[in-house]
């Protein structure tokens, strides 16, 4: 009884050159990933808007919590449907949505103070960047492969 044969050099560089050519994160997910992360800080930037615009009222502060919880659940819903993520996604996913989390929370802690409408909306916008600059570094990760 003989052992399994070994490949000949051409016939393992043939099969390693076959492997790298394999591509386990399709384009489609390449752009998914970003597009997700965007939404999450253009939720998060509206929300703090809907809060300055409506936050006086209980029924209008409960309709911005409402609207916002809506879009992270039809975000995470289609994030689901990524078959895979390229290596690094999570760490700058994760950065993203800390960066514009911190953002948020300063905005919050200022918007009832009654900030003028330029202060908010550069709020919103600065809870909208990082996110930004995640997805921006996310989708250069699919062109570095």
């Amino acid at each position: 009884m003989t052992g399994p044969t070994r490949p000949t050099p051409e016939e393992a560089r043939r099969a390693l050159d076959e492997a790298s050519g394999l591509r386990v994160v399709t384009d489609r997910d390449l752009r998914t990933l970003p597009r997700v992360l965007l939404g999450v800080g253009a939720a998060m930037a509206v929300l703090l808007l809907l809060i300055k615009a409506l936050g006086d009222n209980p029924w209008g502060f409960a309709f911005a919590i409402g609207a916002y919880v809506l879009a992270l659940a039809v975000l995470m819903t289609w994030q689901t449907t990524v078959a895979a993520s390229p290596r690094g996604y999570g760490l700058r996913y994760g950065l993203g949505v800390a960066g514009a989390s911190a953002m948020y929370g300063l905005g919050c802690a200022l918007v009832p103070q009654g900030v003028s409408w330029s202060l908010a909306a550069l709020l919103a916008l600065l809870t909208f960047l990082p996110t930004f600059l995640g997805a921006r570094s996310i989708a250069r990760l699919g062109r570095t492969r």
